[in-house]
């Protein structure tokens, strides 16, 4: 928060950017007293992409695929748990969206960090958990999680075989990492423009284009304006989830 509060309170003359990611808009959904106006004092420049979450199990839990897994949560509302690293970050957003969608009764329990989390879905501690595919990509590769569903829109190719949440009957259901840069706002559309074409182009290039698959991040929309209506879908959406679930930092 602080560093984008910096960009906010930059001038608008193209030397200063801001990396911000998914909490730029799950915080403005959560907390109104930010400091700035997420939706007003930035001019989204480009966005970089996504990175596809996984919902893990332990490789010793006996629910195999997802459908099990809720049918267990509503035979037995409240016996399960997820863990998640952090209030309102998207592993936070996945679960109670998961939870409305499914309508089923899933206790959330805080983590300070992936690690931790992760290390407790391993031991058996918490059911289940979810996490971005580089940060869990080791853990399932040596057989200590099992991968149930991905929670974007596609298959992540580095788990072909891990069936979307969407394709397992909650359509539309994307809830994912994304990170992109924006500026202060009021830039002229002009270096808006100039600093969107030059990113694109180091994005595009294929050592970049082969360190983004590497890491399972998945390019989207490549201009201003359709990263500006990325980020205002994001509020919207994450405000409504977090309306329903109670999510709040105020």
């Amino acid at each position: 928060m602080t560093a984008a509060l910096e960009v906010a309170r930059s001038a608008p003359d193209g030397y200063t950017l801001g990396l911000v990611v998914s909490t730029h808009a799950s915080l403005a959904a959560i907390n109104k007293k930010m400091p700035f106006d997420t939706e007003r004092d930035f001019a989204p420049v480009v966005f970089v992409g996504n990175i596809p979450l996984v919902l893990l199990v332990s490789q010793k839990s006996s629910f195999k695929t997802l459908p099990e897994l809720l049918a267990a949560g509503k035979a037995k509302p409240g016996s399960l748990n997820y863990a998640f690293p952090g209030v309102g970050l998207s592993h936070h957003f996945a679960g109670e969206f998961l939870k409305q969608r499914a309508n089923v009764d899933i206790q959330a329990v805080s983590y300070r960090g992936t690690a931790p989390a992760l290390n407790d879905v391993i031991g058996g501690a918490v059911e289940m958990t979810f996490g971005t595919l580089p940060a869990v990509m080791g853990a399932i590769g040596g057989g200590l999680v099992r991968p149930l569903a991905i929670t974007a829109p596609k298959r992540a190719e580095s788990l072909p075989d891990v069936p979307t949440v969407a394709e397992l009957g909650f359509p539309d259901f994307d809830v994912s990492e994304w990170f992109g840069i924006v500026a202060p706002a009021n830039l002229s559309q002009a270096i808006v423009a100039r600093l969107n074409a030059d990113t694109n182009a180091v994005l595009s290039d294929p050592e970049m284009q082969l360190w983004l698959k590497q890491n399972n991040v998945v390019r989207g929309t490549t201009t201003p304006d359709g990263f500006r209506q990325m980020i205002l879908d994001e509020i919207k959406k994450l405000t409504q989830i977090a309306g329903k679930a109670g999510i709040s930092i105020d």
